[in-house]
């Protein structure tokens, strides 16, 4: 981006990759350079994972795939009875 944005300050004619990016920062999204992302990837990867607790085989299978649903983000309404 910082290339792109120099092309354009030098030739004074936005380049399209210049204006995708900047319209996605300014929707919210955040940019991050190829290498950046293999890293944090990478590094992701390499987390060390807990246990589950003990008390986590005591659930049933309803308290388990209630769990499983709240983890995909639905609501208490939209889970159900």
């Amino acid at each position: 981006m910082v290339r792109a944005s120099f092309r354009m300050l030098l030739t004074g004619e936005p380049d399209i990759e210049v204006v995708a990016e900047a319209s996605s920062i300014a929707a919210g999204n955040a940019l991050l350079s190829p290498a950046i992302t293999k890293q944090v990837i990478r590094k992701f990867t390499r987390i060390q994972r807990p246990a589950p607790p003990k008390q986590a085989a005591e659930l049933t299978e309803r308290e388990r795939e209630i769990l499983r649903l709240i983890a995909t983000g639905l609501s208490n309404q939209e889970i159900g009875p």
